[in-house]
């Protein structure tokens, strides 16, 4: 992965994509760093993935990597016997995969699996999440299969691995499972994502509801000693009841970012002096910027302002 970044970040910037796409292909492969920049740059990320998903139809006994870099500098003409259709060529590969997978093959497949295994498993690849580049997803989610399917059957002598049948049985408990997951990291990284922005955008909020707690102490004191009784009752609580908490937690309890947030709370639908929480306050701004951007391109588009 750090060869990875490194080579992104020494990569053109018209041809950054391409080029991370391609090296991701190759470090996958298993090319080392300097090979891997060479036929990126050299290589398309459409020729890396063809001659990728054709390898296996090559029945390679020696030099894997040595065949696949020929392959690649050349863009070798399809192997006999492999469809010319992606989907069928994808079908290929993700069944070959779960063969080698299901009997323990951690190395490059060496069965060729039956046509029918491959169209439907080109049909099941449709229904799975899958990014740019397909040529080294697929391989994964035949060999996810294909253990997923070798759990299953163990202890069965009568089981048999066919990918058709294992499709037919257990295809939408797979997919269900493979979903579920994709799920899970899409709300993880959601959540991090809003975490970070909350983080960024802190100081600023903190800023504003300063401003708007000296306002509301000015002009309604009353109000906001509603607001301090409340903060005190919550305290006493806090040290008097039957769970005391730490002195860490009180520590907290007592910062200004800790009053700053509940005032906000305590007055977020008051009708006298409203305060906003933070993503409320973030649209509101973000809704400023913009009308002020439109204003001054309206003005800049109209000439000079008369004052």
């Amino acid at each position: 992965m750090a060869a990875a970044a490194a080579a992104r970040s020494e990569s053109p910037g018209t041809q950054a994509e391409p080029f991370t796409v391609a090296l991701e292909l190759l470090f996958k492969a298993g090319f080392d760093t300097r090979t891997a920049r060479h036929l990126a740059r050299r290589c398309s990320p459409e020729i890396i993935q063809r001659q990728l998903a054709w390898l296996p139809a090559r029945h390679c006994t020696r030099s894997r990597l040595g065949m696949l870099r020929r392959a690649i500098e050349e863009d070798w003409p399809r192997p006999e016997g492999v469809p010319e259709e992606p989907d069928l060529l994808l079908g290929n590969l993700f069944a070959a995969h779960y063969y080698a997978a299901y009997h323990g093959n951690t190395g490059e497949p060496v069965a060729e699996p039956f046509p029918k295994d491959v169209q439907m498993a080109a049909k099941f690849i449709e229904r799975l999440p899958r990014s740019a580049t397909p040529a080294t997803e697929v391989p994964e989610w035949g060999r996810r299969l294909g253990s997923f399917m070798r759990s299953k059957h163990q202890g069965d002598a009568r089981a048999k691995p066919n990918l058709s049948f294992a499709l037919v049985l257990h295809g939408d408990e797979f997919l269900r499972t493979v979903q579920n997951e994709r799920s899970a990291r899409q709300q993880d990284a959601s959540g991090k994502a809003q975490e970070a922005r909350h983080a960024a955008l802190m100081p600023e909020y903190l800023a504003y509801l300063r401003l708007a707690e000296k306002t509301v102490q000015r002009t309604d004191p009353r109000l906001y000693a509603a607001f301090t009784r409340k903060r005190e009752h919550t305290r006493q609580a806090m040290t008097g009841g039957l769970f005391l908490a730490s002195a860490d937690t009180l520590a907290c309890f007592d910062s200004e970012e800790s009053r700053l947030t509940a005032f906000a709370e305590f007055f977020r639908n008051d009708p006298r002096h409203p305060v906003p929480d933070l993503d409320q306050w973030a649209r509101e701004r973000e809704t400023l910027a913009a009308l002020a951007t439109s204003t001054s391109a309206a003005n800049a588009s109209g000439g000079t302002v008369h004052h």
